[in-house]
């Protein structure tokens, strides 16, 4: 009875023991096996690097393993004295068959050629703590100054202050659109958003990653709008300026002078089925462009009025809708045109065709004008 008591008691203390055990400390043979890298030699577009494997503690090895990333930029080549896969960016190197078992003390060494200048980093042996006690485990700073410039249609530029490291220089950035992940570049501080939607509204963060595959937290929030490809279909505040006058006013002068940038010219007018400025001087050879792409210059914009001052519109001369288009085509393509303006009707309103309410012999549709030109007013 007290050989069974006793063996009892033994039992329970062994429970005990087990259920009290404490966790793997700095005798644990997984916290003292060390994997150290060295960067034996380097060249323009590479090096050779080694990692040492040590057993500190004071049970025999029979395999090891290290892993580690590599940045983008770098890959490696070859290599020898282990067994290597890949996923991507990580890098796992087994023992092979002649140095795997490492007694306490004991160390071995196995090596790769990189193309590229990264170095490896997260690197864990064993599948537990880090290679070395040293390891880089402090993150970058977080992005500063996130701002969007260059503004375009389907585009936007992001800047952004350079990311500090304790170790390393940055390595990337991940650019986040939404707050989905967009894009990962290396070494700049400003990008050129392309594919985006027009006159749309996108939020912008990013954040950074040194060598060894640390992140900081996300930078503020910024949000920027593409632009709105389609012109408005009117210009606002554009007074009338008689281009027939003498001297030819200067449009460049009129704006400085009255603090005003668009203005409407006048006027395409001929008594025959083609397009004259005040029945004198033909647009095909591009008269007072000059003086419209100063205007344009100083941030101004013209509209071109077809008829009224006296003359009569194209639509009363040309026998054609395709003679007519041909006219006002001639127009808008010499001045590069996003605004006409259809001028004054005569009175007598006889010889009027069509349901534009224009004075013309042409009969016409909706159809047909749009053909002619697509925005105006009138």
């Amino acid at each position: 009875m007290r050989r069974l008591l006793a063996s009892l008691v033994a039992t329970v203390l062994g429970v005990l023991t087990l259920l009290g055990a404490p966790p793997a400390s700095a005798t644990s043979p997984l916290v003292l096996v060390t994997a150290e890298f060295r960067k034996t030699s380097s060249w323009e577009s590479g090096y050779q690097g080694t990692y040492t494997i040590k057993n500190h503690s004071r049970t025999a090895l029979d395999s090891w393993t290290v892993e580690f990333s590599l940045p983008v930029n770098t890959t490696v080549t070859t290599h020898w004295d282990a067994q290597l896969t890949r996923d991507g960016d990580r890098y796992t190197f087994r023992s092979v068959g002649y140095n795997g078992s490492l007694a306490p003390g004991a160390s071995t060494t196995f090596g790769w050629v990189a193309q590229g200048s990264g170095v490896p980093g997260r690197c864990v042996v064993n599948k537990g703590g880090p290679c070395e006690e040293d390891s880089d485990i402090t993150p970058p700073t977080v992005p500063t100054g996130l701002h969007v410039t260059a503004i375009e249609d389907r585009a936007l530029t992001l800047n952004w202050t350079a990311s500090v490291d304790d170790r390393s220089p940055v390595v990337d950035y991940e650019i986040f659109v939404d707050g989905v992940r967009h894009s990962t570049l290396t070494g700049v501080t400003s990008h050129r958003m392309t594919g985006l939607r027009p006159n749309t509204a996108y939020m912008f963060r990013l954040l950074a990653r040194d060598l060894a595959g640390n992140r900081s937290a996300l930078s503020h929030a910024v949000t920027g709008a593409t632009g709105d490809p389609s012109p408005p279909r009117t210009l606002s505040t554009a007074p009338y300026v008689d281009m027939g006058a003498w001297p030819t006013p200067s449009l460049s002068t009129l704006a400085s002078g009255s603090g005003l940038k668009n203005f409407s010219l006048g006027a395409i007018t001929s008594p025959t089925c083609k397009a004259m400025w005040f029945n004198h001087y033909d647009p095909r050879t591009q008269w007072a462009k000059d003086n419209i792409d100063a205007l344009r210059a100083a941030g101004g914009e013209v509209e071109v009025t077809f008829g009224g001052a006296g003359g009569r519109e194209l639509a009363q001369n040309c026998a054609s809708v395709d003679a007519l288009f041909t006219e006002y085509d001639a127009v808008v393509r010499q001045y590069g045109l996003r605004y006409a303006v259809l001028g004054e009707l005569p009175a007598a309103r006889t010889a009027c065709t069509g349901n534009l309410s224009l004075c013309t012999n042409v009969p016409q549709s909706p159809y047909e004008f749009s053909r002619i030109v697509g925005t105006y007013e009138g």
